[in-house]
């Protein structure tokens, strides 16, 4: 939602000036009024539109706009999914993180179940309109990662921001060869019911990010 205009800019001061990336009151508000017309839907588009310029960025700029967007989502001291998700795109696509090698850690999913149990309930309660629908989609999301022989934990009834980042982080761990079929079984959860909200989006954008995994295309 659109924050007040002196929350606007406070926040904005918060930015060192830069002719390109600094504090640019008077073009915000311009591209407020479409912004609002348009949507949230069109945030990640735009943004992945936007990277082939964002790449020709100085290293130094491209810093610069990283951490800016950190202040700004750091200044109500609360995170939001659509500002991890954010975060998480810029550090990979545009930061250092862009050129790292992650080891592996883990050549099977068994150490990483709880992490694997957090992402999918929280995947299954985003692809799912009822609590009997979200046990329903999470089995069938868990199902590849079980032995027949092993009962599945229930959904989970809440995964925080903060838990959902440990999660990934962890998965992240695994071998390569072992990442598509988790990047699969998100993909099935929020598709299934034949559209992709804004939310859902966002998460898999986050999930594809933080696994160093392709974003999959969301066929519906």
């Amino acid at each position: 939602s659109e924050l007040p205009r002196p929350q606007q800019t406070e926040r904005l001061n918060l930015l060192p000036a830069h002719p390109v990336l600094g504090s640019q009151p008077d073009l915000l508000e311009k591209l407020l009024p479409a912004l609002k017309t348009i949507g949230d839907g069109v945030r990640f588009p735009a943004l992945e539109l936007a990277m082939p310029a964002l790449r020709k960025l100085d290293p130094e700029e491209r810093e610069l706009l990283i951490t800016n967007v950190q202040k700004l989502v750091a200044a109500d001291n609360r995170v939001t999914l659509f500002e991890l998700a954010l975060t998480s795109f810029l550090s990979r696509h545009l930061g250092d993180e862009a050129a790292r090698v992650v080891p592996v850690r883990y050549k099977s999913y068994k150490p990483v179940m709880p992490a694997l149990q957090r992402l999918l309930s929280l995947m299954a309660r985003a692809g799912s309109e009822s609590q009997s629908d979200a046990e329903k989609l999470y089995r069938e999301a868990m199902a590849g990662f079980m032995n027949a022989k092993d009962g599945v934990e229930p959904v989970l009834e809440k995964v925080t921001m903060r838990q959902l980042r440990e999660a990934l982080t962890a998965l992240n761990g695994l071998s390569p060869l072992l990442k598509p079929a988790i990047i699969d079984a998100c993909g099935h959860c929020i598709t299934r019911d034949g559209k992709v909200e804004t939310r859902e989006y966002e998460l898999m954008r986050l999930v594809a990010d933080q696994m160093d995994c392709p974003m999959p295309p969301l066929a519906v």
